[in-house]
């Protein structure tokens, strides 16, 4: 698919409109086929991580081992299963939607449209494989298979691992997000804008596939996770009503009269009581989703193009025609 980005890009004879859109199609083709890649390396890594954080619950630590082997088996068996066919067809019938069939005889169009229906049944595997990538990400917090850890550094949990996951899940379709954005915001900017004013309105529509799927493969999975650690850290908020109660005594005690002339006790009350402010702020400041603000920046970065390229043409609907006023 590079080999075809570059040589439409890098020969003047074939840089037509039509063929760059079809050259950036590839390309973003092919950057979601990466995505899938770093992908399909990421998840035994990231069960294998869970395992050694010792956030997966195991009903004996002894067998822990293969337990992590039957999640990895598992989630194989799924992701190899017969229905990826079925979505690989289902995107390869999506081409139709753009390509006009007056042109089936057309020996050289007829080769374009071969090439973007294999491309789209590939791209139908990968989306089965990322929803039972969501799915596996989605059962660990809807059966309470984790064990949250509150006070892990990565500020996640110690799940920052699946969050990670989750990310690169997005990822994969996000590439065609990007490519229908970037015709639509930056397409009309180029020698090349009569094409893509022509798809702008096919694209938006679109638009709305990859979006909602990046959002869904993001978001979705991790809410599970993120109501059990919710509930993990309401458990340990509980706790801090005592510990409130010992701040309040150490202060009281900080200002009895009788207590001033004993400097010795009062440093050592002093220094415990910082210690328990400290405590209850940290406590009080828990997270209670399994990704940190990095990991969201990525996320939110990879949409700013398709998101533009949304709001854009959503603010210019006629909402008066619409709602009938005026």
């Amino acid at each position: 698919m590079l080999a075809v980005v570059a040589l439409v890009l890098a020969v003047p004879q074939l840089r037509s409109p039509g063929n760059v859109m079809f050259g950036t199609g590839m390309l973003a083709a092919a950057l979601s086929l990466f995505a899938f890649q770093v992908l399909q390396h990421r998840i035994p890594e990231t069960v294998e991580e869970l395992g050694r954080r010792k956030v997966l619950i195991v009903p004996d630590e002894s067998a822990r081992d293969g337990r992590l082997r039957e999640v990895t088996e598992n989630l194989a068996y799924w992701m190899n299963h017969r229905l990826q066919y079925l979505s690989g067809v289902i995107f390869a019938l999506l081409v139709f939607l753009w390509f006009p069939l007056r042109y089936l005889w057309a020996v050289l169009i007829v080769f374009g449209l071969v090439v973007e229906l294999v491309v789209a049944f590939f791209v139908g595997l990968l989306a089965w494989r990322m929803l039972v990538t969501g799915a596996f990400v989605w059962r660990l917090g809807r059966q309470h298979g984790i064990r949250p850890q509150l006070d892990h550094p990565d500020h996640c949990g110690g799940l920052e691992p699946l969050g990670n996951l989750c990310l690169w899940n997005a990822l994969v379709i996000s590439a065609a997000g990007a490519f229908l954005g970037a015709w639509i915001v930056v397409g009309p900017l180029t020698p090349y804008a009569a094409l893509a004013v022509a798809y702008r309105p096919l694209f938006t529509q679109l638009l709305l596939i990859p979006l909602a799927i990046a959002f869904a493969s993001f978001f979705l999975p991790l809410w599970t996770v993120h109501r059990v650690m919710l509930v993990t850290r309401a458990e340990r908020w509980r706790d801090l009503g005592s510990l409130g109660k010992r701040i309040d005594d150490l202060a009281a005690a900080l200002v009895k009269p009788e207590d001033v002339t004993d400097q010795a006790k009062m440093q050592e009350t002093a220094a415990s009581l910082k210690v328990m402010r400290e405590i209850y702020e940290q406590n009080r400041q828990l997270p209670s989703w399994p990704f940190n603000p990095g990991t969201l920046t990525k996320f939110v970065t990879v949409q700013a193009l398709p998101l533009v390229g949304l709001v854009s043409q959503v603010a210019k609907l006629p909402y008066k025609s619409l709602l009938g006023i005026g």
